[in-house]
C-alpha cells in the first residue's frame, strides 16, 4: 500500500500561527507588574514581525480571507506595544495610578482617587486610557 503524501499548511500558515501565540503571549504578559510587563513590547515586536512575514506569504498566494486575519494581528499586537510602552516610559506615574485604583472598590472611591490624581502628573495617564 503506498503511503498517502503529507499535506502541506498553507502558505504563511505557521508564522500566521505564531505571531496570534505571541499576542496571547502578551496580552497575558501586561497583567504581570510594570518592569516585567515592558516583555510584553517584546513579543508584540516578535508578534509584528511574524504576522508581516505570513502576510506577505499569503497575499502573494491569494489568501487575501487569511491575510486579513493575520493582519487584525499585527494591529493588536501594535496596540499592545503602545499601550505597554506608554506605562514602561511614564512607570512611576502609573504605579501611582495603579495604587490609587487597587483600593477603589466603589466609584465614589475611583471618584476620589481620580480627584486626588487630578491635579498630580498621573491624570493625563488616566484621561488616555479612558479610566
Amino acid at each position: 500500500m503506498p503511503d498517502k503524501p503529507v499535506p502541506t499548511p498553507p502558505a504563511g500558515a505557521r508564522d500566521s500561527s505564531r505571531c496570534a501565540l505571541l499576542v496571547l503571549v502578551g496580552l497575558v504578559l501586561t497583567y504581570l507588574p510594570l518592569p516585567w510587563r515592558a516583555l510584553a513590547v517584546v513579543a508584540g515586536l516578535a508578534a509584528i514581525f511574524f504576522g508581516i512575514r505570513a502576510m506577505t506569504a499569503q497575499i502573494r498566494t491569494k489568501q487575501s480571507f487569511s491575510a486579513a486575519w493575520t493582519g487584525l494581528g499585527v494591529m493588536l499586537a501594535a496596540w499592545l506595544i503602545v499601550v505597554t510602552g506608554i506605562q514602561t516610559v511614564f512607570t512611576g506615574q502609573w504605579s501611582q495610578v495603579e495604587e490609587c485604583l487597587k483600593g477603589a472598590n466603589t466609584r465614589v472611591a475611583e471618584a476620589d482617587c481620580r480627584k486626588q490624581l487630578g491635579d498630580g502628573a498621573g491624570s493625563g495617564l488616566l484621561g488616555l486610557f479612558g479610566e
